[in-house]
């Protein structure tokens, strides 16, 4: 909550069913906005449902990646949907595009959450000028095992963000989240 001021803008990278998404809809208030990324499209159905009363939620039914109209295919766990992952392919149903892309001409961003599956390195890589520019406070998903489907470890996380000038615990466990605070630029 500390992060996210009443009136600020807030990007939800994998928001799945909504449940964080909601809740940042509720912190920036009417003034504000949350921008909510979800390519898998029968849970992009329910995040619709779910959102439909949320006037400031904006909702984008592709993937933040590295490159913009790019591709890939999702892997779905049919155990629980919000593990599902994607992978690279050129030829999947699945666009991707790069924050950088499109945020460009956006005068702000407080808060950013990335739980994608793995793809968090990717997100980052697409998201560089815009992070570097509008120096949002981050929570960002550590998943070992989802991270290895696209041949990552943690530190392609961590070295990613210490170039872009942040602070973070160096978590290398199995599964969490990391809290990442822009460092102060003298």
């Amino acid at each position: 909550r500390q992060y996210i001021p009443e009136g600020g803008v807030v990007i939800d990278v994998g928001a799945c069913l909504g449940d964080f998404t909601a809740t940042f809809s509720e912190f920036v208030g009417p003034s504000g906005k949350v921008h909510a990324f979800e390519p898998n499209p029968a849970v992009m159905d329910c995040l619709t449902y779910n959102m439909h009363e949320r006037e400031n939620v904006l909702l984008y039914d592709f993937a933040l990646g590295n490159t913009s109209n790019g591709r890939a295919r999702f892997t779905i766990d049919h155990n629980n949907i919000g593990a599902s992952y994607l992978s690279p392919d050129d030829e999947g149903p699945i666009v991707t595009h790069a924050l950088d892309w499109f945020a460009d001409i956006w005068p702000r961003l407080d808060f950013m959450k990335i739980d994608a599956e793995g793809w968090e390195p990717y997100v980052l890589a697409g998201a560089n000028e815009t992070i570097r520019r509008l120096r949002p406070v981050m929570l960002i998903e550590i998943d070992q095992r989802a991270l290895g489907f696209q041949n990552f470890i943690p530190e392609d996380v961590h070295s990613r963000l210490d170039a872009l000038g942040y602070n973070f615990p160096r978590f290398d466990d199995a599964h969490g989240d990391i809290l990442c605070v822009p460092k102060v630029i003298s």
